[in-house]
C-alpha cells in the first residue's frame, strides 16, 4: 500500500461516491428548471440566485474532497477541482437550452468560487485532524537529497 493512501472500506467509499453523483443530479434537476420560484424583488432574486450557484458547488466540492479522501495528495484536489469545474462548464452548456435559462461566465465564476471555499474549509479540517498533505517519494527523496543552505543577506 502506498503511504499516501488511507484505508477506507469499499462499501463507505461506494457511498461517498453514491453521493457526489445524487448531489449532482440535484444540480442538474435545478438547471433543468426553466424558472425557478423566488420572491420578485431583484435584488432579492439575484442574491438568492448567486447564492444558490455558491452553494451547490460548494456542498459538491465537499462531497468530492470526501470521496476522495484517500488520497492525501495535491492529486485529491486537482480530482476536486477538475471534476466541479468540467461539471461547471457542462451545467452552464446544459442550462443554454433550457427555455428561460442562459449560459453565464458569471455564474460558472460564483460556482468556482463555492469549490474554492469547499476545498479551503476541507483542506483546513483535513489539518485540524492531523490529516496533512503527504508529499510524493520523489519530492521526499529530492528534498532529502539537497542540502539547504542557511547563509545570512549581507
Amino acid at each position: 500500500m502506498k503511504d499516501e493512501a488511507l484505508p477506507v472500506p469499499v462499501t463507505q467509499q461506494l457511498g461517498r461516491w453514491a453521493l457526489v453523483v445524487m448531489w449532482m443530479g440535484v444540480i442538474y434537476f435545478q438547471s433543468s428548471q426553466s424558472r425557478l420560484p423566488l420572491p420578485g424583488i431583484d435584488w432579492l432574486d439575484e442574491a438568492i440566485r448567486i447564492t444558490g450557484h455558491f452553494a451547490e458547488y460548494f456542498v459538491l466540492a465537499l462531497l468530492l474532497s470526501r470521496a476522495t479522501a484517500r488520497e492525501r495528495s495535491l492529486r485529491r484536489w486537482a480530482v476536486v477541482l477538475l471534476v466541479c469545474a468540467t461539471y461547471a462548464l457542462s451545467d452552464e452548456w446544459h442550462q443554454s437550452h433550457v427555455p428561460g435559462r442562459d449560459a453565464s461566465a458569471f455564474d460558472l465564476m460564483v460556482d468556482m468560487a463555492g469549490v474554492a471555499a469547499a476545498c479551503v474549509v476541507s483542506f483546513k479540517r483535513m489539518k485540524a485532524e492531523g490529516q496533512g498533505m503527504k508529499r510524493s517519494p520523489a519530492i521526499r527523496d529530492r528534498e532529502s537529497h539537497t542540502p539547504r543552505s542557511h547563509t545570512s543577506g549581507s
